[in-house]
């Protein structure tokens, strides 16, 4: 998987995973992190993540805020210590919240005003 261009590195019709999802590598550019707007195919170095239903749908703003965090956890992984899924679920990520104890998306959304 690669750690620039969004994660790209190659075009074919065939599409795997439906867009507006993160991708997170598991390998190569381990814990590289990246908001897919649109359908693509995706290799197996790669983990496909969606937000739970009771949390919404993913937006782009908020997709991005996401991947931004996830990205922050690079060097924790390696090629020797690679992100699988069971190191995946034990991530926490704080999120902002507003006085409803809910995800602030009014905020993570003025971020990119």
């Amino acid at each position: 998987a690669s750690g620039i261009n969004n994660g790209i590195t190659g075009y074919t019709n065939k599409k795997t995973h439906d867009g507006n999802c993160l991708t997170i590598a598991n390998s190569g550019s381990v814990a590289s992190c990246f908001y897919q707007e649109v359908a693509f195919c995706g290799t197996d170095s790669i983990y496909a993540l969606n937000l739970k239903k009771e949390y919404g749908i993913l937006t782009r703003n908020v997709g991005i805020f996401i991947s931004n965090l996830l990205c922050e956890l690079k060097s924790r992984y390696s090629f020797g210590r690679a992100l699988r899924v069971n190191r995946l679920k034990k991530i926490i990520i704080s999120l902002p919240v507003n006085e409803d104890d809910e995800i602030d998306y009014n905020y993570i959304n003025s971020l990119f005003e």
